[in-house]
């Protein structure tokens, strides 16, 4: 059973590569805060870098990136990209991109 999007598609649609969202799913009580790799129209989901685990270890370099279904975001938002600066030193190829293209 899927659960009802809070949302349209569009707004997901609206996300690009190398934005900065905050984003609560079926899994999370609260909003996370996430680094967008690819938006899969065709698939309906959406690639994606977790942040969080970067802020709270400081030596951490790699993440898994996480392929997850439009149904299963409960909400979304982009936020400022700032924040990526304090990740700069991680060494992740992600993060450098993003911030090398900003």
């Amino acid at each position: 059973m899927r659960s009802k999007n809070f949302f349209t598609e569009d707004v997901i649609f609206g996300m690009k590569p190398k934005d900065v969202i905050s984003m609560e799913t079926v899994w999370t009580e609260s909003n996370c805060r996430y680094l967008v790799i690819k938006v899969n129209k065709k698939l309906k989901s959406i690639d994606l870098l977790p942040l969080e685990e970067f802020y709270m270890d400081e030596k951490k370099q790699e993440a898994p990136v996480l392929s997850v279904p439009f149904y299963m975001i409960k909400n979304i938002s982009r936020i400022d990209k700032g924040d990526l600066l304090f990740l700069a030193n991680h060494g992740n190829p992600h993060i450098i991109n993003a911030l090398e293209n900003s």
